[in-house]
């Protein structure tokens, strides 16, 4: 599970798995209730191998990063409105293999 902040009363939970597959799913709180309801999660693509990490970099702006099942990194994001892109795609040109699980840090300039 990762849990990240971008604003006050907001906190968002990534989470990999559920009882009936492997992958990415997400829910939040926003200062006043859980979405996208009070006890579910929405499906963010997937399957996923390992944990998710997230970042926010901005108010209503996330990244998350994943290591897909095969051994690829993969980024979505969230822009204030939608997610992009779908689990399917690779992080670059090249394919980044991975033994480990993605970790991430944030610089905050200004």
């Amino acid at each position: 599970m990762a849990s990240t902040s971008w604003g006050p009363n907001r906190l968002d939970l990534l989470v990999f798995g559920n009882r009936t597959g492997s992958g990415l799913y997400h829910r939040w709180w926003d200062g006043a209730r859980w979405g996208p309801s009070p006890n579910g999660y929405r499906s963010q693509d997937g399957p996923i191998y390992y944990d998710p990490e997230c970042v926010p970099w901005g108010p209503n702006r996330l990244d998350v990063f994943v290591g897909g099942m095969d051994s690829a990194v993969y980024h979505k994001c969230w822009d204030r409105s939608t997610w992009s892109p779908s689990l399917g795609v690779q992080i670059g040109m090249f394919r980044i293999l991975i033994i480990e699980p993605p970790r991430l840090v944030s610089l905050l300039i200004g």
